[in-house]
């Protein structure tokens, strides 16, 4: 129930929307709520895929086994700041979602990581979000002032992780030793 949630919010503010501007006959009242409908039907099924992929049903409810864990588990936290967590087999993405929930992604499943200049194409000026729907930046409201921006390409479906950290050096030098960077 809790998964839909979001998605209802939007769409009940686009119905009334929609039905403000059918009463008023305002045109702009009218394509709102036609636009935040459609936007909460999206996050449905965003919400239902990504829930599909991690194994867990719409309800939340798990529908496989997830992996059992290493003997020694994965709690060695190698490098963490307000932006991400890294571990022995995984980043994890702060306020990465609409809800800014974190996302973690294992490491067997990046294909390579680019170290970038920041730059407007690059993602500088991106505070949250995705510009072409392929690459998807948590929240980091200082990212205009970072020296170093990462892009995640990703072997699995879904969208690729644009990111920045507190220690470029230092996050760099974790995943050249992980084998992630592409020279």
């Amino acid at each position: 129930m809790w998964e839909l949630l979001p998605g209802l919010v939007i769409e009940s503010i686009g119905i009334v929307l929609l039905i403000t501007g059918l009463v008023t006959t305002s045109l702009t009242g009218m394509i709102a709520g036609v636009c935040l409908i459609a936007t909460g039907i999206v996050v449905h099924i965003v919400r239902i895929a990504g829930n599909m992929r991690s194994g867990r049903g719409a309800a939340g409810t798990e529908t496989r086994p997830g992996p059992s864990p290493e003997p020694d588990g994965d709690t060695v936290i190698l490098y963490e700041d307000n932006l991400i967590t890294i571990t022995k087999n995984a980043i994890i993405f702060k306020n990465y979602s609409l809800l800014l929930k974190p996302r973690q992604v294992n490491f067997t499943d990046i294909d390579h990581i680019d170290v970038l200049e920041p730059s407007l194409t690059t993602g500088k000026y991106r505070i949250w979000g995705s510009g072409n729907l392929s690459l998807w930046f948590p929240l980091d409201s200082g990212r205009f002032s970072r020296d170093t921006i990462f892009h995640a390409y990703l072997r699995v479906r879904g969208m690729n992780v644009g990111f920045t950290v507190e220690n470029a050096d230092e996050v760099t030098a974790i995943l050249q030793a992980k084998g992630l960077i592409r020279s």
